[in-house]
């Protein structure tokens, strides 16, 4: 594994630890940012994320060899040691089409998490409300089956006046069991502050979820030139 590779690291309760108190999280590590890595050697890049002591793992649409067999996949992660923390996805996975074979794939897997990693409407207030109502759909949906829906930010949710943003939009028009994975790297990139912006819309119900990409650059400063786009 690349040893200045960027990692995003989930500080989260992961589903087995979540009668620990909320002072101590657990670190998951969302794949996106070794998908080079788990593309050539899948089982070994996650044995090496458990061995550096990470207690789980984010998908993001990559499984190895277990891409039809959710089953094998769960007994790999016991045998590792690593917990699923979640799942990134596109919204069209939990489609009316695609809704039963997702949910099933990923109960098998013992996950319970799935996080929309990204949607064009959300650049927008109206595309925002609008996603905001399918999201709060697809949520009740999938409460029935003890699984939670959330959704990730970047910079076009950040973006707008403090209170009204499109991040806003999405967190006053969703459950209060729906996951704000508030991706802090984005936030601050898109000049707001992170630690602010999660109070501000809090509730004593809502659930978050805090994403860091640190990005190397000048001392100080934010680079996202390297981001590269993805369900992430």
């Amino acid at each position: 594994m690349k040893s200045k590779r960027n990692v995003l690291m989930l500080v989260l309760m992961l589903a087995a630890g979540a009668t620990q108190a909320a002072t101590s999280p657990q670190l998951a590590v969302q794949l996106w940012s070794v998908k080079d890595e788990i593309k050539q050697d899948f089982e070994g890049t996650l044995g090496k994320l458990a061995k550096l002591g990470f207690h789980g793992v984010e998908f993001a649409g990559e499984f190895g060899k277990y891409q039809a067999d959710p089953a094998g996949l769960r007994a790999f992660l016991k045998q590792t040691g690593l917990q699923c923390a979640g799942a990134h996805m596109h919204v069209d996975k939990l489609n009316a089409a695609n809704f039963k074979a997702t949910t099933d794939f990923y109960r098998a897997v013992g996950c319970n998490r799935l996080i929309i990693s990204m949607d064009q409407r959300a650049a927008s207030k109206s595309g925002s409300a609008e996603l905001a109502k399918e999201l709060s759909a697809i949520s009740a949906r999938l409460e029935g089956q003890g699984m939670q829906l959330g959704y990730h930010n970047h910079e076009q949710e950040m973006l707008g006046e403090q209170d009204q943003t499109n991040w806003d939009v999405l967190a006053k028009n969703t459950p209060r069991n729906f996951i704000l994975q508030q991706d802090v790297g984005w936030t601050t990139f898109a000049g707001k502050d992170p630690v602010l912006l999660r109070q501000q819309v809090s509730g004593p119900h809502r659930h978050h979820a805090l994403q860091g990409q640190v990005r190397q650059g000048r001392a100080g400063q934010w680079r996202r030139a390297d981001h590269r786009p993805g369900p992430h």
